[in-house]
Formats: C-alpha cells, sequence, structure tokens
C-alpha cells in the first residue's frame, strides 16, 4: 500500500509537469501564429513591391513605346513624305516593328529603294521592314528571277517561303512563252484590269495559283467572268479555283436561272444545303422585288422618293443586305399591325436589320406597361439599355399614378 504522502507527491509532480507542457504549447502556439502573421506580412509586403515594381515596368515600357512611335513616325515621315497621321495609321496597323532597332528598319527602307521599290509598295507592304537584311535581300534576288517589269508588281510575294519562291520560279520559267503576257500575274492583271500587285497580294496567300494548270486556270477564269463575277470577289475568293470548270458551270448556271444575282465564288464551293437555301431566299426576292431594287422597294412602301430613301440608307449600308422577305415582314408589323408612321421608320431605318421576333417581344412589353415609345430607337438598344429604359419608364409612371397625374 502506497503512503499518503508518496500519493500527494506524484500528484503534485503530475500537476507540475501538465503546467510545464501547457506552457510549453502556449509558446509553441503563440510563435506559430507570429510566424504566421510574419508570413502574411512578408506575402502582403511581396506583393505590394510586385505590384510597384509592375506599374513601374508599365510605365516604363509605355515610355520606351512612346520613344519608339515618336522616331518611326519621324522616320516615316522624312522616308515616304507623308504627314504624322498617315505615318502612325500605318506604324498602329503593324506595331511590331516598334520593337524592332530602329537602325534595321532604317537599313530595309534604304535597301528596298537601291531596289527601285516605291515608298507607295513599302507603305502597302510595310510588313516587310521587319525582316532580317539579309532574308530580304535573298527573297529580292528570287523574285528578280521572276522578270517582273517592275519589281513592285511582285513585292508582296516576298511573304512567301523560299522553298516555294523556288518552286514558282521553276513554274513561271516553264510557262513564259505560254502564259500571254509572259507570266500568271500579268495575265491576271489584264484580265481583270487591276494592279499586278494587287495580283500578287492575294496569289501571295494562295500559292497553289501557281500550281494550278494553266488550261484549268484559264477555264475558270472564263466562266466566273461570263457570270458576271466582279474581279475584287474573284481575287478575295482564290479556293473556287481549285474546282472543275464543268462544276463551276453547273452551279452557276443554276444560280443565274433562278434569279440569283451579284454571283461571288462562294456560291461555287458551298455545300449543297446552303446553295439550295440561298436559291429559294433568291426566288422569294424576285417575287417580291421583280426587277426593282431594295432601295425603289423601300420608296414605294415608306413613301419617299428614291433620293431621299437613297440619303437615308446610306448611313446604314447594312439595309441593303437585309433579305428582302425581312424587310417585308418588318414593315408588314410596324406598319399594319402596329400602325407605326412610315416617317417613324425612315428616322430609324436600322429597325429593319433587328430581329423581328425582339422587336415583337419588346413593343409587346412596352404597350403591356403603358408605354408607346416616341421613337423606335429604343427598341434597337442593347438589352441592358432596353430594360434599363423600362425600368425608369415604370419608375416615372409609378411616381406619376401616385400624384394622380398618370
Amino acid at each position: 500500500m502506497i503512503p499518503c504522502s508518496r500519493i500527494a507527491f506524484l500528484l503534485r509532480s503530475r500537476l507540475v509537469i501538465n503546467q510545464i507542457y501547457s506552457k510549453r504549447s502556449s509558446v509553441k502556439f503563440i510563435h506559430q501564429n507570429v510566424i504566421h502573421k510574419n508570413s502574411i506580412q512578408q506575402i502582403e509586403q511581396n506583393t505590394n513591391e510586385n505590384k510597384i515594381y509592375t506599374l513601374n515596368e508599365r510605365k516604363q515600357n509605355a515610355k520606351k513605346e512612346d520613344e519608339a512611335m515618336r522616331l518611326l513616325t519621324h522616320k516615316f515621315k522624312h522616308c515616304f513624305e507623308i504627314t504624322d497621321i498617315e505615318a502612325k495609321k500605318i506604324i498602329t496597323q503593324q506595331s511590331n516593328l516598334l520593337k524592332l532597332p530602329l537602325e534595321g528598319i532604317t537599313m530595309n527602307i534604304e535597301l528596298l529603294f537601291d531596289q527601285n521599290v516605291t515608298s507607295k509598295s513599302i507603305i502597302e507592304n510595310v510588313w516587310v521592314l521587319g525582316m532580317s537584311e539579309k532574308n530580304l535581300v535573298e527573297k529580292l534576288h528570287l523574285i528578280r528571277r521572276m522578270d517582273p517589269g517592275d519589281i513592285n508588281d511582285f513585292l508582296p510575294l516576298i511573304r512567301v517561303t523560299k522553298p516555294k519562291l523556288f518552286q514558282t520560279i521553276k513554274n513561271a520559267s516553264k510557262e513564259r512563252n505560254v502564259v500571254p503576257e509572259g507570266n500568271r500575274i500579268y495575265y491576271f492583271a489584264k484580265r481583270l484590269d487591276v494592279e499586278p500587285s494587287l495580283v500578287s497580294k492575294y496569289f501571295s496567300t494562295h500559292m497553289f495559283m501557281f500550281e494550278i494548270s494553266y488550261e484549268m486556270l484559264v477555264a475558270n477564269l472564263n466562266i466566273m467572268l461570263e457570270y458576271k463575277i466582279t474581279s475584287m470577289s474573284i481575287l478575295r475568293d482564290l479556293w473556287a479555283f481549285k474546282y472543275l470548270p464543268s462544276s463551276i458551270r453547273v452551279r452557276l448556271e443554276r444560280c443565274r436561272k433562278a434569279g440569283k444575282r451579284n454571283l461571288k465564288p462562294w456560291i461555287i464551293r458551298c455545300p449543297e444545303e446552303v446553295l439550295d437555301r440561298t436559291l429559294t431566299l433568291s426566288q422569294e426576292s424576285k417575287s417580291l422585288l421583280g426587277d426593282n431594287t431594295i432601295v425603289e422597294y423601300l420608296s414605294e412602301r415608306l413613301g419617299y422618293d428614291i433620293p431621299t430613301i437613297e440619303l437615308i440608307v446610306k448611313k446604314h449600308t447594312l439595309v441593303l443586305n437585309i433579305r428582302i422577305t425581312k424587310v417585308k415582314d418588318v414593315l408588314d408589323y410596324l406598319l399594319e399591325e402596329e400602325k407605326f408612321q412610315p416617317f417613324e421608320i425612315a428616322n430609324n431605318v436600322r429597325i429593319l436589320c433587328h430581329s423581328l421576333e425582339t422587336t415583337k417581344k419588346r413593343i409587346g412589353e412596352l404597350k403591356k406597361h403603358g408605354c408607346r415609345p416616341s421613337s423606335l430607337v429604343i427598341i434597337c438598344k442593347s438589352q441592358s439599355e432596353y430594360k434599363k429604359f423600362l425600368r425608369n419608364w415604370i419608375e416615372k409612371r409609378d411616381a406619376m399614378g401616385a400624384k394622380g397625374k398618370f
């Protein structure tokens, strides 16, 4: 049996030990808290320092860019004899030039001038100034091998890779005595009545135009011109030249029989279902318009003379591209169902471009709240602007109603 004094001693010892552990735990907890707080403070300090550094860095970069813009603007203005505004516009469109050494750009300008490249050609192909001098010299030499009448005619081809240029030179040399004008670029320029440099611009991003057989190229071009496709439409969609002449003629003849006007090369290569839908809409338009234009149709529906309608749509040219069937549906709804006056539509002809479904929904919602808008402009506003207008109207109506004035 353990004496009472022994038990008391053990209890006191245990209590002391617990106190010691408790103090140690408290000290450890406080220490951990201090470390955590210090860590947070350090992170916040680092974050603030990073923000200050980033802000300073941005300011420095902006300052450098402004200085680069000033120097390059002065260089372009002096070399190309243009205004500050024109120079800045050119640089803005090719902003990567601001990151390049001015000395390199200056050397390229001098090199191009030495090769009889005009200021106009350089400005139209300003990206060329960002090339290395070695690469520029080599490509100019390759282009010379294509025997251009004027180096400016072929300058856009500089963007083409060297292997492609070598292959193009090889193909061109074989055709020199076969192709009228001695080169496909000059041949197209003459047939389309455009500048050779413009043909080069579009060919440079569609190099298959140098690879398709000459016979197929001529046949396709003849068909497109026969069906009155414009020169710029042809150049902007050269993919159509990859299709067989027989396929192209079948497509375009279908369009002509359906009364489709203003044919474009995309008609040649679009999926069959897209073509069917296009021709259906074209036939619907023909049944509505006959031989009239959309301007003449609007003149008749709104009661204005043609010069006035032309002036109105000049401010909103998108109206001219809207399907006539949609224009009819919108006019029928506004004039016949909602009884808007022609002048209200003429004052906001943009309503014809707006979704008829949304127009109906908004006019119905406004009528529900007792509002007939003084102008159709609000119908064409963004969702947020329309909602704001409606909210303000309801608040104003309720406030006047409370005063017995509504």
